[in-house]
């Protein structure tokens, strides 16, 4: 290995199953999608990485303000001198953190500083109830500080950043199928508090625990200083506010509920706010709700079986009963239409 040239190495390693092997998510300044740790090893001439990730995984969690103070760890390399690696956890998300889903790995001079250290965290999207579990590791993706920071379960949480989420469909396939062992990978773009674009690449899994249910977990790494974000046209379109005037719209999500009708609901709201009739926000974003209580549950079965009659690229005019400020149920004329990039998504637009 060349010291004198080496500037230093990222590298980002899962393991959201326990009962799994840890793979390789990202490697240097490459996606590596799930890549053999012991394969990443051996080509990066890096024997020794293996056995230190499992001892970092087996170490306790610290905790956030630990974490954002220093490494976990700091080690020689072996056989290379002048070398040493750092070692920071990747936590699970949610407020209370208990493991470690993963290990972010600096490899570089012992005499120097890291560059700046890839924001990394983990995500979780409970499939029994569509809460995406908001930390301070996932919040710090788009923003400098945690003054504004809540406990937030709502998928709004993450998405209401979100510029650009090109794989959105695959990652519902992930969270609600019904198959277990589905993974997958995407890049996707956050709007920063100060306003420039975070490109985060993004993996999930889903993982089949021990009483039979699944879970949705996943990490995510902002790579922008790798690789440059991007938007699509209808994310342009979207913050251009081509949006009617006096309309808002959502991504809406239909989630098989056991015998009943699916249950269809609101992701992500395409302009950053819902009807100002409906009981969804407060001064600093989602509040917490019961996501059935939004559509009547009377009203499931017409908006189910409204997205499954649509055409591939039609629309249709619907009467919805939707949950009103006042507590009472609002009768509205709403439109549902295909979402251009995926066919489990639907747009739903309502009146303001």
């Amino acid at each position: 290995m060349n010291t004198s040239a080496m500037r230093g190495k990222w590298f980002l390693i899962e393991r959201l199953d326990p009962l799994s092997e840890p793979t390789v998510i990202w490697n240097n300044t490459r996606r590596a999608n799930f890549t053999s740790l012991k394969r990443l090893a051996s080509k990066e001439r890096l024997p020794w990485l293996p056995k230190a990730v499992d001892q970092a995984l087996a170490m306790p969690l610290l905790s956030f303000e630990e974490r954002e103070a220093g490494p976990l760890a700091e080690l020689p390399v072996p056989g290379a001198v002048g070398l040493s690696a750092l070692l920071w956890h990747v936590p699970e998300s949610g407020p209370v953190q208990r493991v470690p889903w993963g290990v972010l790995v600096w490899v570089g001079p012992s005499d120097g500083l890291p560059e700046s250290r890839p924001r990394a965290a983990g995500v979780r999207w409970d499939p029994t109830n569509g809460n995406l579990y908001n930390s301070p590791d996932t919040f710090l993706l788009s923003a400098s500080n945690l003054d504004h920071y809540a406990d937030i379960t709502d998928p709004d949480s993450f998405f209401a950043r979100t510029v650009h989420f090109p794989e959105l469909g695959k990652v519902m396939e992930v969270v609600f199928g019904e198959q277990s062992g589905l993974s997958m990978s995407t890049a996707c773009t956050l709007l920063h508090d100060d306003g420039h674009l975070v490109n985060n690449f993004f993996v999930a899994k889903q993982i089949l625990l021990e009483d039979g249910r699944n879970d949705a977990r996943g990490i995510t790494v902002d790579i922008s200083s790798f690789e440059a974000p991007s938007i699509d046209p209808d994310t342009a379109a979207r913050l251009a506010q081509t949006t009617p005037d006096g309309y808002s719209r959502g991504v809406l999500a239909l989630r098989e509920h056991g015998g009943s009708a699916p249950e269809p609901v609101i992701s992500y709201w395409c302009r950053i706010s819902a009807p100002p009739w409906m009981p969804y926000w407060n001064d600093w974003g989602p509040v917490a709700r019961d996501q059935r209580t939004i559509i009547h549950p009377d009203d499931h079965r017409t908006v189910a079986d409204a997205a499954t009659g649509l055409g591939e690229n039609g629309g249709v005019t619907l009467t919805l009963r939707m949950a009103d400020i006042s507590g009472d149920w609002r009768s509205v004329e709403a439109r549902l239409s295909r979402y251009a990039t995926s066919q489990r998504l639907y747009i739903l637009q309502l009146p303001n």
